[in-house]
């Protein structure tokens, strides 16, 4: 059944609290994960790119995984500088290519430069104060016309590519990922559906409607989930526990053709590593139970 599904991955920020490499790989395996996604450089200990993908290469052979997702950081599209744009463009491009040669990447996972209040005083955590809500035409012209041009340089890859709907980036709420979708109009790009992320924002569309909207343009599902407070704040929980119903977001993705891979992330405080294992064992029943169509009953 869970190869019918699609393949699980563990997410980087499960040990991102101070274990290396080998450490989170290791986990990852002994927790019963098919693979990692991991982050696009590193943005932790300062090696370089050759160094970095070294060190994922040695991590991944002696984990025994299968599979690897290529996160965040991506490119940013946004900043005016053609130069300095075309440059990181060309060091991730090598990045990326580079890693399908010599590991088994199945995704990216790819963002596109965040775009930050102005204001030092306005919280980075008030997601609708960023992103979408302070783009403006010339941004979404610069952003679409350099996804455009990713996106033909992407499909050498062969890859699916997903860009994520997440905070303080103009693809941020539903309506902001769809236009960005369909301006960009390619077959080469499609969602990263982060239903965490976007019900986490002010006004929220229901999960029906987000599926309605993301299911059949979905390449890679993150899963997280959290509580929201009445006054708003939001806080992260383990993915069977908080506010998003993960048997109706699995069981639509199911029913729209959606196999993966799936990304269980932890980007909250505590010991993240102790919910790897039972958030993975959620996801695996929840496949169980619903089976490749979504069909299930409990819907």
């Amino acid at each position: 059944m869970r190869k019918t599904c699609g393949e699980v991955l563990m997410h980087i920020n499960f040990a991102e609290q101070g274990s290396t490499l080998d450490e989170a790989m290791s986990w990852a395996r002994a927790c019963g994960y098919d693979g990692v996604e991991v982050r696009r450089r590193d943005l932790f200990g300062g090696l370089t790119d050759a160094d970095y993908l070294d060190a994922l290469c040695r991590a991944f052979d002696r984990s025994a995984l299968e599979s690897v997702v290529i996160g965040a950081p991506g490119v940013d599209l946004l900043q005016k500088d053609e130069s300095s744009y075309q440059r990181e463009m060309e060091v991730a491009l090598d990045f990326y290519g580079q890693a399908v040669r010599r590991l088994p990447v199945v995704a990216i996972n790819f963002l596109t430069g965040e775009l930050r209040h102005p204001d030092p005083s306005v919280h980075l955590h008030d997601w609708h104060l960023h992103g979408s809500a302070l783009a403006g035409e010339e941004d979404w012209t610069r952003l679409v016309r350099r996804a455009q041009s990713v996106a033909h340089r992407y499909g050498d890859l062969n890859l699916p590519v997903g860009v994520e709907s997440h905070m303080r980036y103009v693809h941020d709420t539903l309506e902001a990922t769809v236009r960005f979708l369909d301006q960009v109009g390619s077959p080469h790009i499609g969602a990263t559906l982060d239903a965490g992320n976007i019900l986490a924002m002010a006004d929220p569309p229901s999960l029906p409607e987000m599926l309605e909207a993301l299911a059949a343009r979905t390449t890679i599902a993150h899963l997280k989930n959290f509580y929201r407070t009445f006054h708003g704040q939001v806080f992260m929980s383990r993915l069977r526990d908080g506010d998003v119903n993960h048997r109706q977001l699995v069981g639509g993705l199911l029913r729209a053709g959606f196999r993966g891979p799936w990304v269980i992330e932890a980007p909250g405080a505590g010991d993240r590593l102790s919910w790897a294992a039972e958030d993975l064992r959620y996801v695996l029943e929840l496949f169980a139970q619903l089976g490749p169509s979504g069909d299930a009953s409990g819907q």
